[in-house]
């Protein structure tokens, strides 16, 4: 019996059937391969490999980890993520409007130099205003992990893929 239910989680956690994936007045096709870890009112979190609260970090998966993270902010705006990116030092690699799933959105790309321990790395943040959404792609390196660019460079065809398969349903209240 209990294998059953870990099955039929994991199913449902990586969307069932169809791969889709509904969160708050959006859907979106999960990549293959990939699972939902963390869902929430005002969260949605999705890997290509099982990460999260429940994985220790003994149990870590090889290879490249990579992760977005939906998140809903009230009066979230691109210039927020333009100040933060601005504040950590990062370099601005690319900001242009966009539209997800019809909608007005703002693509940033940036390069957050490592140090201290951490690792450089290179993260995608999509601001959807009107739907009060950010999306945060990004790798999910070890601690000076050299290749942290270079994964998130391998993942970027998989990121614009969700990106593009994302549909609306009417404005939540």
């Amino acid at each position: 019996m209990g294998l059953l239910v870990v099955i039929a989680s994991l199913l449902a956690a990586c969307g069932g059937d169809d791969g889709m994936v509904a969160w708050r007045d959006l859907e979106l096709t999960v990549p293959d391969g990939w699972v939902v870890f963390e869902e929430e009112d005002s969260r949605l979190s999705l890997a290509n490999q099982a990460i999260g609260a429940d994985v220790a970090e003994a149990d870590r998966p090889d290879g490249d980890v990579v992760a977005v993270f939906l998140t809903h902010r009230p009066g979230v705006t691109p210039g927020e993520w333009r100040s933060y990116i601005e504040e950590v030092g990062a370099t601005l690699e690319v900001d242009q409007p966009i539209e997800v799933g019809g909608v007005p959105a703002t693509r940033l790309q940036f390069l957050t130099p490592g140090g201290d321990g951490s690792a450089t790395t290179r993260e995608l943040v999509v601001v959807v205003p009107a739907r009060e959404v950010e999306l945060l792609a990004q790798p999910v390196p070890l601690p000076d992990d050299e290749q942290a660019p270079a994964t998130f460079d391998r993942a970027l065809p998989t990121f614009d893929e969700l990106l593009d398969s994302v549909t609306w349903g009417a404005p939540l209240d």
